[in-house]
């Protein structure tokens, strides 16, 4: 029989509760080898991307920061704004050489996002000078006409070999009507070109498509003038692209002469825009008057001002030239512009011949295309104005005054 227990059977139990239950520290042994796995996964992927980062960086070279690759990732976006704020289209008006405005906020917005690369973006290099309005050169432009750029030799004078024949009637006032500004507006140029002539029609130095223009208002038979701009006196007034400043020196006064001479053929002279100041200029005008002298060419004196140094210079040098009777269009209305039109007249009659100068307005084409049929029944002969050049070439003493 067996032995009987001396213990109590709640000692039993306890002891039973012992065996079943494991004790603290075997829990904790128990408990820290189940997290053994996780910790063995988290050294494998901090390993395993030690290894892609170290790859990655030992492709960058030194010398190429990342500051450099941000940066020239934004040179698209600057270079699209030059090329946008630099070029007149087509527009002979042509390619400014301007510092864009943006490039230096650009750098700035470029360094904050870079602020944590190795090395400072390179210095940015020193820009032009932003130049005025008048003062901007245009893009490459063709080279000047071959027949007209060629020196004054033994050959009739250009201004003769363009010239639109005419022969008016012996003793009968001629009247010769200059149309400025011509180029720029299509739709208006196309209306002084309908219009019947000979007129005589200038063509801005910067309007867009002058060899076609300038070719359907020959075939018209208008006869064709350059307008160059030149320096008015009123600040405000912008004559334009490669105009004629007085503060220029004398090699760019003959580099935007040249290239304004050279911007279609077939013209008998240049006319001035503006000018107000320029032509007051004596050294300025010098150079344009022997330049148009090398070439055989006649200068229209717009006068724009009374102090004009053109005629003086122009007579010395033996440059043909004429001068603006009365200006048609001041008053853009076509009473007005009727008005001067009769004054025309009556200096035409008073002097034998005389010039008018007017503007591609709507109401100068109307103006323009009432009075033109009924002129040869009032006495008159519509001429161009080398007629009126070749009559003061053998009548100096009646050349034209301006008053």
């Amino acid at each position: 029989m067996p032995a009987m227990s001396t213990r109590s059977p709640a000692k039993n139990r306890s002891a039973q509760t012992r065996r079943r239950t494991p004790s603290r520290r075997r829990r904790g042994r128990r408990n820290h080898r189940a997290w053994i796995p996780y910790a063995l996964g988290g050294v494998a992927v901090v390993f395993v991307a030690g290894l892609v980062l170290g790859s990655h960086l030992g492709q960058i070279s030194p010398s190429e920061p990342v500051r450099a690759t941000v940066r020239d990732a934004a040179a698209p976006m600057t270079q699209t704004r030059l090329q946008g704020e630099g070029t007149p289209s087509a527009d002979p008006r042509a390619a400014p050489d301007m510092r864009d405005a943006g490039n230096s906020g650009s750098e700035h917005l470029i360094t904050a996002m870079t602020a944590g690369a190795p090395r400072a973006l390179a210095p940015k290099p020193p820009q032009p000078a932003v130049r005025e309005p008048s003062e901007v050169v245009p893009a490459a432009l063709p080279a000047p006409a071959a027949a007209q750029a060629e020196p004054q030799d033994s050959r009739q004078p250009a201004w003769q070999r363009y010239a639109v024949p005419s022969d008016p009637p012996a003793g009968r006032p001629m009247i010769a009507v200059v149309i400025d500004d011509l180029g720029i507006n299509r739709k208006q140029t196309r209306e002084m070109t309908e219009l019947p002539g000979p007129l005589t029609l200038a063509f801005m130095t910067y309007a867009d498509d002058l060899a076609a223009q300038t070719a359907a208002a020959r075939q018209a038979g208008h006869e064709l003038m350059i307008h160059f701009p030149m320096e008015p006196s009123g600040a405000s007034a912008d004559p334009g692209p490669n105009a004629l400043l007085r503060s220029l020196d004398p090699a760019e006064v003959q580099r935007r002469l040249d290239w304004g001479l050279g911007r279609f053929e077939g013209y008998i002279g240049i006319n001035n825009h503006m000018g107000s100041a320029f032509t007051e200029d004596p050294a300025g005008m010098e150079i344009v008057l022997r330049e148009l002298k090398r070439r055989g060419l006649v200068f229209l004196d717009s006068r724009t001002t009374a102090k004009t140094t053109a005629p003086g210079i122009a007579r010395s040098l033996g440059v043909p030239i004429v001068q603006r009777d009365v200006f048609l269009d001041n008053v853009q209305s076509e009473a007005a512009i009727a008005a001067q039109l009769a004054e025309v007249e009556r200096k035409a009659r008073t002097r034998g011949a005389a010039i008018a100068i007017g503007h591609p307005y709507a109401a100068t084409v109307a103006a323009l295309r009432d009075w033109l049929p009924g002129l040869e029944e009032r006495g008159f002969s519509l001429v161009p104005l080398s007629a009126i050049v070749r009559r003061d070439e053998e009548r100096p003493a009646l050349v034209s005054t301006g008053h």
